[in-house]
């Protein structure tokens, strides 16, 4: 089997089989049949397998088909949950060592093992049938499993983890989005929101002059006082 790269379709058993797929005459019965004898999977078996469930996996998530000629969304569509199951045991089993995939000891042997390996158990577990998926409002895959760029919300079987970031309040929002102006969160002084001091009370200074200020008025109303009585 010639093979150009660690990636689930460079190789010639994936080509035919995507070739195959995209001209309708994949037989998926009779890649069943291989599967069915014990053992260690040969490696053109095992590519063909991981071709189909890197495919799968793109449907299921709504992703782009990695290969031309293929809609993967109608191929991940198609597949019956016996159909799933299948594909996910057989992922399992090509991924799982050199006992069950002669595929897997040749990228051990090439010293390749983790760029081949690393990618495929990830659609490998895509395909898992128990694995909830994460759907928009039209029905579709949500892409990369419904992640929305924060880490962890949703995750991939549509539970919630941390709380997505809060958002800016409309005021900030709108100045943050104006050209030119500045985010009056980011222009308030230090130390109480605008206001100066510790723990946002007077400064010492303004109690200064402000005593001084009393005391000088003070000093006026004597002077007046004392001059009147002369």
């Amino acid at each position: 089997m010639g093979t150009w790269g660690s990636g689930a379709f460079e190789n010639d058993a994936a080509a035919d089989l995507v070739a195959d797929l995209a001209e309708g005459g994949l037989d998926l019965a009779a890649l069943r049949r291989d599967t069915e004898t014990p053992g260690q999977l040969d490696a053109g078996t095992a590519s063909e397998l991981l071709a189909l469930v890197e495919l799968a996996a793109a449907g299921l998530e709504g992703r782009p088909s990695p290969v031309e000629g293929v809609d993967v969304r109608a191929f991940a569509a198609s597949l019956g949950d016996d159909d799933r199951r299948w594909l996910h045991e057989q992922g399992v089993r090509a991924t799982s060592g050199p006992e069950g995939s002669e595929l897997f000891g040749l990228w051990d042997e090439a010293d390749e093992l983790e760029q081949w390996l690393v990618p495929a158990l990830e659609a490998v577990e895509v395909v898992d049938p128990d694995r909830a998926p994460v759907v928009s409002q039209d029905g579709d895959a949500l892409p990369d499993g419904g992640r929305t760029g924060t880490e962890g919300w949703p995750d991939a079987a549509g539970a919630t983890g941390d709380a997505p970031p809060a958002p800016l309040a409309a005021e900030h929002r709108d100045a943050a989005e104006s050209p030119g102006t500045t985010s009056p969160v980011a222009s308030a002084p230090q130390g109480g929101a605008g206001r100066s001091g510790t723990g946002g009370g007077p400064s010492r200074a303004v109690l200064w002059w402000s005593l001084a200020g009393v005391a000088l008025v003070v000093a006026v109303v004597v002077l007046v006082v004392v001059g009147g009585r002369s």
